[in-house]
């Protein structure tokens, strides 16, 4: 049966040649934005939905790279066609539906969610050098010097002409992304981490990496306000739709049709009634759906040091938001290559020690001993952290607030000079020290997502610090000890022990001190952000690393954006 719901024939474009618009699409800023790398990462909002279940089809356990047996013509129930596919509907799906309607070909994306129930992760959209941007007072970045940074941090592992394409593309992408809100929208917008700080010493360096503020922060997670990134998300998405976007929800991606020349030619789908529906694409596939988080075989095989991490506490790796993998699937099975192993995902292998993370403050490990370079600039370095057993001791002094102010714009970073983050955040971090000196011996509970968890001492002398923590014997002697040669470390202004920089030399002096302790525990991510190889223009590379012809991956099914974590310096760009 071929049919077309709602009497809507999809317009084949005969002007366009397939070639002409994909490689158009991909070399536009839109066709940024429909990258994915503009992306929505930070934990999942609790009013937003879980995802539904949908039907799926049965996928040998065995083996997920095992494809499943062809569909039969006569199990096909219904058949659409138009000039190009796309399956998935999040950040990158809906960009990607947008840059090519606007490109005047006909588009179907197809989505596994309920329409009713629709939603998307993420509070975050990073990028550099937008008018948007530059409207806050952010200055301009040198994608040079941005890429010579990126390369760094992936230890040369990432797809360096799409990374660059990126840099270089993604602020025009977020003027192109924020055309369809009104000025009200705009307005709740924010620049996560600005102004920046221009009293101390400050720097946007840390640990020998650079970092620069240029994320635009949406309300609900960190901020309240009335325009969320699933609102701005559905906005785009009903802009497309008014453009001529189809969109067929409740249904799941299935299998890629090739023909007798490798050329991917549509999509076999499966719809909320379990039936099989085939969607050809004239001029191609383009796969959005996401993450293969939720699918334990393929974490278990494709990222062994999450795993392997977990393994120490003897946890099992789990991901918070993940997608089941089936958009990576479908083009492994056509013969996509995926980057080689292990594949990155956003958080699992570190562990931030209370308070806030990467600050810079002394750690000690469960033998009270200084064990790694604190000031690792971003949450996500925490890695020597989550190798550790036990409990990981934080302490600081009263100085702890100008601390804070010395850290540059990285994941897990708070800063007080935004008003907003000085009434909430701050007032937090504040509120806690002084419940802390409060309570006294009994120290005060702490579990928030700005602090952590842990119970917060505080003290007059170190002494007494030690006995609030129930220290005694060698365990004591050894504490007090490795606060003294911190100590002496600061005084120097050189970290002849680990290395730390010079700046984040924290003594721990005037009182009163404080001090919390964190259970190592095995960590989670929020999602896989590794995936298929793919050329500058995100086209599927098969094998032979050569372009499959028909096939493009965006979004977290897109390879070699990173290293073998997500390293960043721009937080929510995945």
């Amino acid at each position: 049966m071929r049919a077309n719901r709602g009497g809507k024939k999809m317009k084949n474009t005969k002007g366009i040649t397939r070639r002409d618009f994909l490689k158009g699409a991909a070399a536009s800023a839109a066709g940024l934005a429909a990258a994915g790398l503009l992306g929505g990462c930070a934990a999942q909002s609790q009013n937003e939905p879980e995802s539904p279940s949908t039907p799926t089809p049965e996928i040998p356990a065995a083996d997920w790279r095992t494809a499943p047996a062809p569909v039969a013509d006569s199990e096909i129930k219904e058949t659409y066609d138009a000039d190009v596919i796309i399956v998935g509907l999040g950040h990158a799906g809906i960009a990607a539906s947008r840059a090519a309607i606007e490109k005047g070909v006909s588009v179907i994306t197809l989505e596994k969610q309920d329409e009713d129930i629709f939603s998307v992760l993420g509070n975050d959209i990073g990028h550099l050098n937008s008018q948007w941007l530059k409207n806050h007072g952010v200055a301009e970045v040198d994608p040079v010097e941005a890429m010579q940074d990126w390369q760094m941090r992936s230890l040369y592992r990432c797809n360096a002409p799409l990374v660059m394409k990126f840099l270089q593309k993604s602020g025009s992408a977020f003027d192109w992304y924020i055309e369809p809100f009104s000025p009200d929208d705009i307005n709740t917008i924010r620049v996560s981490n600005m102004p920046y700080p221009t009293h101390y010493d400050f720097s946007g360096t840390c640990g020998g990496q650079k970092f620069w503020p240029g994320t635009a922060q949406f309300s609900g997670r960190y901020f309240d306000g009335n325009f969320s990134l699933i609102d701005a998300a559905k906005k785009e998405r009903d802009y497309a739709v008014g453009m001529g976007l189809t969109i067929h929800y409740s249904t799941s991606g299935y299998q890629l049709i090739k023909d007798d020349t490798g050329r991917v030619t549509g999509v076999i789908a499966i719809n909320k009634d379990g039936n099989y529906v085939r969607y050809n694409a004239a001029k191609g596939v383009i796969l959005a759906a996401g993450d293969f988080g939720a699918d334990a075989q393929m974490v278990n095989e494709l990222c062994p040091e999450l795993v392997d991490t977990n393994a120490l506490h003897n946890t099992e790796a789990t991901i918070s938001m993940g997608r089941d993998g089936s958009g990576i699937k479908m083009a492994v099975w056509a013969g996509a290559q995926l980057e080689p192993r292990p594949l990155p995902a956003m958080g699992g292998i570190e562990f931030k020690p209370a308070p806030a993370g990467p600050a810079g403050i002394l750690w000690l490990d469960k033998n009270y001993k200084r064990y790694t370079t604190e000031a690792v600039g971003d949450g996500v370095y925490s890695v020597q952290s989550a190798r550790k057993s036990g409990k990981i001791t934080s302490v600081f002094d009263s100085h702890y607030m100008e601390y804070l102010q010395y850290f540059p714009a990285a994941h897990g970073s708070i800063f007080l000079n935004h008003e907003s983050l000085a009434a909430d955040d701050g007032a937090t971090v504040q509120a806690a020290l002084d419940a802390a000196v409060a309570a006294g011996k009994e120290g005060y509970v702490v579990e928030n997502f700005i602090l952590g968890s842990g119970t917060l001492y505080a003290a007059n002398t170190m002494e007494e610090l030690a006995e609030d923590l129930k220290l005694e014997g060698a365990e004591k002697e050894t504490f007090l000890a490795s606060v003294d040669r911190y100590n002496e470390l600061c005084a120097k202004g050189v970290d002849e022990d680990l290395g730390k920089e010079s700046r984040y030399l924290f003594s721990v002096q005037d009182a009163p001190f404080f001090a919390i302790q964190s259970e190592v525990t095995g960590g989670h991510a929020l999602v896989t952000v590794g995936g298929i190889m793919a050329t500058e223009n995100q086209q599927a590379l098969n094998h032979d690393l050569d372009p499959i012809d028909g096939l493009f991956v965006t979004g977290n099914c897109c390879g070699e954006r990173w290293g073998f974590q997500y390293f960043t310096p721009i937080p929510g760009v995945s």
